[in-house]
């Protein structure tokens, strides 16, 4: 039903009974998606392959935030995921992560060896360490047109087997 990337609803809608009729509809791969909040993940349930999910709200409410999250969650769960970001350094978008992961402020990141704290400081390390071994893979991209993204993000699937893949800001896709 959908094997090209662009189908008018119309003859999708006929082709999908065609093959309903026929017995032939595939069983979409539900992956089991864990966002590390408890009403969100009873609200998602899970995400099949293959699906679109987009995330829009007003600048500075938490959406790269609630992404990355869900991202390192779905690492834990095993499953590689991909952060592709034409607004962030990957540096920036790692110290987020840390931040999250170890529930401090974004400032300790910057210089964890500074901290004065020593609980935050261990904290911080141990947070690094366990990090370093999820499939997590953080990417950005600067005038990038969409062939371009899409190749690249193929190549992570190959090389990395990426199940998940996040374009964080579309509007910087050329």
């Amino acid at each position: 039903l959908f094997r090209s990337s662009t189908i008018p609803l119309p003859q999708s809608l006929k082709a999908g009974m065609q093959e309903l009729a026929q017995g032939q509809m595939q069983e979409a791969v539900r992956v089991p998606l864990k966002t590390g909040l408890p009403h969100l993940d009873a609200t998602l349930n899970e995400l099949a392959g293959g699906e679109l999910i987009v995330i829009g709200a007003r600048p500075s409410v938490g959406k790269t935030s609630l992404v990355t999250q869900i991202l390192v969650e779905a690492a834990k769960a095993g499953t590689p995921t991909l952060f592709y970001t034409g607004e962030m350094l990957v540096q920036a978008i790692n110290r987020r992560i840390l931040s999250q992961q170890a529930k401090i402020s974004w400032e300790h990141t910057i210089a964890p060896d500074k901290i004065l704290d020593e609980r935050i400081r261990s904290r911080v390390y141990q947070t690094m360490e366990r990090l370093q071994a999820l499939p997590v893979h953080n990417h950005a991209f600067h005038n990038r047109d969409v062939q371009q993204l899409c190749a690249d993000a193929k190549r992570f699937v190959h090389i990395h087997k990426v199940k998940i893949i996040c374009f964080d800001y579309l509007q910087l896709i050329n």
